[in-house]
């Protein structure tokens, strides 16, 4: 199997488990292995994995390109201030420039802790390379590739999942959960336009095409599908823990996820007019979807 067939999502129920191919060298030999990039759509358990090795020791870079700039590690809190010392900053084309001085200080902070560093999928298209105007090879993908960087594409197939999920959360403000109180008590049912439900199926899908397109032909990437990341118990499955490993040797994983999972309900009890969404998808390739794992 080639890198590039490795990193191609899989279509349907299939799964296509881990896949960890090889990754260039970086130019400067090889310091760039200290940066792990987690790279998947919101909903699709980039935090999760991310936490795993933050719990394991790695300096934790949270989500980078977020527009929340109160949180440490933000690269636009990062440029903000840049900014404010040298006004030329504002220009984008020397954004390149300022992402590697926030590098820089990520591993300044680090002090050589592995830096784990989570990045959506609208996040690689928002620091341009110079006279690039086709946006098909971003300096992300780049840099990445430059410095030898561990990549992880992290993929949740049930886009029905993740489309509800994202509606829940957008509709309680609750992202996120490491203990059980801080699960919701209460949750909308929603009444979702089956048609549009299809669009957006259709939409995540495409997503995961592109990006995977990008990496194979980019940096590389581990391949890891959120339906196979955890076993019937709720721990992480092998795959997930050696690859996590491997990335972080010596320091060792913890099988124990330190997030709860949101939305674990029958989708039938989260959408009101499930019946017409199911109605929807019913005889087509997305019908797994409804009762399938995710």
């Amino acid at each position: 199997m080639t890198q590039a067939q490795a990193a191609q999502p899989v279509a349907g129920g299939q799964t296509a488990g881990v896949v960890a191919p090889e990754v260039q060298p970086a130019r400067d030999g090889g310091a760039g292995r200290d940066l792990v990039f987690i790279i998947g759509r919101q909903r699709s358990g980039t935090t999760v994995f991310r936490n795993l090795l933050v719990r394991a020791g790695a300096m934790n870079a949270d989500e980078i390109f977020h527009g929340d700039l109160a949180p440490k590690h933000r690269f636009y809190a990062y440029l903000r201030d840049r900014i404010a010392e040298e006004p030329r900053f504002v220009h984008p084309q020397t954004h390149p420039t300022v992402f590697r001085q926030f590098v820089g200080e990520l591993r300044r902070v680090a002090g050589g802790r592995p830096i784990a560093l989570d990045v959506k999928y609208f996040g690689l298209n928002l620091i341009p390379a110079r006279e690039d105007v086709d946006a098909q090879s971003p300096f992300l993908m780049r840099f990445m590739r430059e410095q030898g960087a561990h990549v992880v594409h992290i993929v949740r197939r049930n886009k029905l999942r993740v489309h509800v999920s994202e509606q829940i959360s957008i509709a309680t403000g609750r992202w996120s959960a490491e203990k059980d109180h801080q699960l919701l008590a209460e949750k909308p049912r929603l009444e979702l336009d089956p048609e549009e439900v299809l669009n957006v199926i259709a939409r995540l899908e495409a997503q995961d095409v592109r990006v995977a397109r990008m990496l194979a032909a980019g940096p590389g990437a581990a391949r890891l599908d959120y339906e196979e990341m955890f076993t019937p118990e709720g721990l992480f499955a092998p795959a997930v823990t050696d690859l996590a490993g491997r990335i972080l040797a010596p320091l060792s994983v913890d099988s124990l996820p330190g997030n709860l999972k949101m939305n674990p309900e029958p989708l039938s009890s989260l959408i009101g007019n499930f019946d017409a969404v199911a109605a929807a998808l019913r005889g087509g390739p997305h019908e797994w979807m409804l009762t399938g794992p995710g």
